[in-house]
């Protein structure tokens, strides 16, 4: 069983640079973000506060589950398959690559 990945790195590296550009995005903290958004909309919708009452009208529950669960779920199971290569792109002598680790 692999381990779960814990960063999206991204690295680019333009041509003419001597070292790329590395951004690393810690999947665990945007996964707790996502769960925590939609756990934060059931409770303004569930307490009827001013602002939920708005959109709770307007927005049924299964799309609030829909629309607020998927990207966390969808991060998890990134997460879950272990590091691997997502993209790696080369062009002339520019080259991207997006990995999980």
């Amino acid at each position: 069983m692999s381990s779960r990945s814990s960063f999206l790195l991204v690295k680019v590296r333009p041509e003419g640079w001597r070292w790329p550009l590395v951004l690393p995005v810690p999947l665990f903290v945007l996964e707790d973000v996502l769960e925590s958004c939609g756990q934060l909309a059931r409770l303004v919708r569930w307490l009827g506060w001013p602002a939920g009452q708005r959109w709770a009208k307007a927005v049924p529950e299964s799309w609030l589950v829909a629309g607020l669960d998927v990207p966390a779920a969808a991060v998890r199971c990134l997460r879950d398959h272990g590091p691997f290569t997502l993209a790696e792109i080369r062009e002339g002598g520019t080259h991207v690559a997006v990995r999980l680790m």
